[in-house]
């Protein structure tokens, strides 16, 4: 005897896709509260939730609902990576005596900010294709996730985005930083909309802070409205406070891209930019960087010949930075062009940026 299946009637659904459902629903209800769970630590204070997340979506992954992500500099590094898949166990020759194996560094700091904010992981898999490999793949992440190469508030904007499914940046800090957030969980439609409010609300005292985001000197990656800011107000990008703590990357994109200001204005801004670098040393308790080391890759990029025979003399040549047979040179031919040999890594060019 056959036996039968019972098929539910047309229009009705399982008890499990109701109760399914009704998560859902209740999830997008607690996306405030759970957004509240995120606070600001510190490198002595450990994190501790503001509010409760609510009951975890009841998904049966055979791993807990919540995870943690750590952002930050100040989080403490651990050889022994939270993240990684349940070890497997490595034979071992006890004859032969064991070396210790050396402690690898923590990979490089591109943020100070630090935070902790908790998320639903089963939510995050079924939102962005990213977070289900990592969670859910064969290598799948623990508890807590470390993320050393993203701003907090980049990935806190990205988390609002796959909670809410809508993307409004509130300051133009969060758009470039949840845009970056989102190139690396790769969805573009959340770096469309940031890269909309970007180019709506550039001006010349942001475009640094870009540019320093983008940490490239590959203008191809840099958003056009930048460019253009850098274009038609360059003297307001170099005046800017923004300029003078960019990073090296962010020097160059202007040295190639500022236009209509006097070279004397970019020399001038490259200069302030390098002393506030070995300010910046002396604080940190770096060592071996002076002006000279942080001036000379510029040099070949200034357009000395551009300048003025008083400019270069109160300028670049009172720097201690150019040998004084190189000043002399750089200067003759100021007075009267190919008057001497110059030296090989001087700028020929003598008009002025465009």
């Amino acid at each position: 005897m056959s036996r039968q299946h019972a098929v539910p009637a047309t229009g009705t659904s399982s008890p499990a896709s109701v109760s399914l459902t009704a998560h859902f629903e209740s999830l997008a209800a607690r996306t405030a509260t759970l957004v509240q769970t995120a606070t600001l630590t510190s490198a002595n204070q450990p994190f501790q939730p503001s509010a409760s997340p609510g009951p975890p979506v009841p998904f049966a992954f055979g791993s807990p609902s919540m995870t943690t992500f750590s952002l930050g500099a100040s989080l403490r590094y651990s050889p022994v990576s939270p993240l990684a898949a349940i070890p497997v166990p490595v034979p071992v020759d006890k004859r032969k005596p064991q070396k210790p194996k050396p402690v690898p560094l923590p990979p490089p700091e591109r943020y100070s900010a630090c935070r902790n904010i908790r998320a639903h992981k089963q939510f995050l898999a079924m939102r962005n294709d990213v977070f289900c490999t990592m969670f859910f793949g064969s290598l799948p992440e623990g508890d807590k996730v470390l993320i050393r190469d993203l701003h907090p508030d980049g990935f806190y904007g990205f988390l609002k985005y796959l909670y809410t499914g809508t993307c409004k940046p509130d300051t133009f800090e969060e758009a470039m930083y949840t845009r970056e957030a989102a190139e690396k969980y790769m969805a573009p439609e959340v770096v469309s909309a940031c890269s909309t409010y970007i180019a709506e609300h550039i001006s010349a005292d942001k475009v640094c802070s870009l540019l320093d985001c983008l940490a490239t000197s590959d203008l191809e990656r840099v958003d056009k409205a930048a460019l253009t800011v850098l274009k038609k107000d360059g003297l307001s990008v170099l005046n800017s406070k923004s300029f003078v703590d960019a990073l090296e990357s962010t020097v160059e994109c202007v040295l190639k891209t500022v236009g209509w200001v006097p070279e004397s204005c970019v020399v001038d801004g490259v200069f302030r930019w390098a002393e506030q670098r070995c300010h910046k040393s002396i604080d940190e308790g770096e060592s071996g960087i002076s002006l000279e080391s942080v001036l000379r890759p510029f040099l070949p990029k200034l357009r000395f010949l551009a300048l003025t025979a008083q400019e270069f003399v109160k300028g670049p040549a009172a720097w201690g930075v150019i040998e004084e047979s190189e000043g002399y040179a750089i200067l003759k031919n100021i007075v009267v062009r190919n008057s001497a040999p110059l030296p090989e890594w001087v700028c020929t060019e003598d008009r002025p940026r465009s």
